[in-house]
């Protein structure tokens, strides 16, 4: 696949709207349009006018303002880990013997907190060289398997930190006397107390039912582990760790690139709107994107998705897909050649008239199958070479402006679920 260079857009000072601060945004009144363009420093003041939400200068819910805010939120933890020249540093309490010794990571999670954990997986194998296991919280605390206290390393992924399935699974794995690790928004709460090592997502508070920043948050603190993990267990080197530093340096700019690009997600948006059943399909560490886009679609409007790798769904979930359905399929950098061939067949035996292909910036519109019927693109900068490491984090965020479009076009307020899971969460910490 040949990819185009990308620079990243940088509006010029004369068109920039008028500085606003989203931190400042009161979410029990944006529903009524509350005009933020009077504040100050915000990323508005970067250039963008398009964020998620269109370019009226309103945030017109807590959804669109905590989409808007992913840029500042990961660029905060890139700056926060990385201060020194040639590594990462971040406070695991662990040593460079026990570092050495793990043998397996065992990540336990529940809801978008494992969606995110599954998106970093991979990297977080590559990093350290050691095998990434990712499990339901709610499954483990029922049947937790053998674990070795000398071998493994347990990591237990909770914004709220108040997850009762995770925290009590956290204490089966302390009285095997496991090594613990948490990441959580609440750095007062009982499972980051618990652990012997926490990372604070510090995203701020997230008031939309659906998760968002605390999402994208969790996945690149999962990274910043297994790198900092690498870099203690010398499987990378100072020249590796400068690499990664100067990759995840552009991620919060090509976030806000890709913020400001909307046309794509409203004509996405226009078909899943109008659609009964909708299928998301991904390979490898994206499969953890289309089940969390899957997610957030489901608990905003209620709409039926179904989210499985595509490979595995020609086994399965495809035979149950209509021509009227709309199929959305992730391409990665590494994956492309195999996952263009799976949407096609799917596209092709399902006679799918709905097509969407979600894919790298730049890359070629050549696909095309019978019928004459070419696919919607949904496009995503990329920034980790022709591996891209962060593309979950750039998909997530594409699925939470595609979602964000439907709600609008069906009239649904977001912040509360549609009225589809706020009485559940009330009692309910994720």
């Amino acid at each position: 696949m040949q990819v185009q260079s990308i620079q990243l857009y940088t509006m010029p000072k004369s068109l920039r709207l008028r500085d606003c601060d989203l931190q400042s945004v009161n979410c029990d009144e944006v529903n009524s349009g509350v005009d933020v363009s009077n504040d100050i420093r915000s990323i508005y003041s970067k250039g963008m006018t398009s964020v998620a939400f269109g370019n009226s200068g309103k945030v017109l819910t807590c959804f669109e303002k905590e989409i808007a805010e992913q840029p500042d939120v990961l660029g905060r933890l890139i700056r926060k880990y990385f201060v020194q020249p040639h590594r990462i540093d971040m406070n695991l309490n662990i040593n460079k013997e026990e570092a050495k010794n793990l043998r397996k990571i065992h990540i336990f999670a529940s809801g978008s907190s494992k969606n995110a954990s599954e998106m970093a997986q991979g990297f977080m194998e590559q990093m350290t060289g050691i095998p990434v296991f990712v499990h339901s919280a709610s499954e483990a605390m029922d049947n937790m398997k053998p674990l070795n206290p000398k071998e493994d390393l347990a990591i237990f992924v909770s914004q709220s930190g108040g997850t009762a399935d995770t925290y009590a699974t956290l204490e089966m794995a302390k009285k095997a006397g496991l090594k613990t690790f948490a990441i959580t928004n609440n750095p007062d709460s009982k499972i980051a107390k618990a652990v012997d090592s926490h990372i604070s997502l510090e995203a701020g508070e997230e008031k939309a039912v659906a998760a968002t920043k605390t999402v994208t948050s969790s996945i690149l603190s999962l990274m910043l582990i297994g790198l900092n993990l690498g870099q203690t267990r010398e499987t990378l080197s100072k020249t590796d760790i400068d690499n990664m530093h100067g990759y995840f340096n552009k991620l919060p700019s090509a976030i806000e690139y890709m913020l400001q690009r909307d046309y794509d997600v409203k004509k996405a948006a226009d078909i899943i709107s109008k659609a009964d059943n909708i299928y998301y399909y991904a390979k490898g560490n994206n499969v953890g994107s289309a089940k969390e886009g899957a997610l957030k679609l489901t608990e905003t409007t209620g709409k039926r998705v179904i989210a499985d790798a595509s490979g595995e769904a020609l086994h399965g979930t495809f035979a149950s897909i209509k021509p009227e359905d709309v199929v959305l399929q992730i391409v990665g950098l590494d994956n492309e050649k195999i996952a263009l061939q799976n949407a096609e067949e799917i596209f092709r035996k399902r006679h799918v008239k709905n097509p969407i292909l979600m894919m790298p910036l730049g890359t070629d519109r050549n696909f095309h199958y019978e019928g004459g019927i070419d696919p919607v693109y949904v496009e995503y900068p990329h920034v980790y070479g022709d591996y891209d490491a962060v593309t979950p984090i750039m998909a997530t965020i594409k699925f939470q402006q595609i979602t964000n479009e439907v709600t609008k076009k069906l009239g649904i307020d977001p912040d509360n679920g549609g009225g589809f899971l706020t009485k559940f969460r009330q009692n309910i910490s994720m």
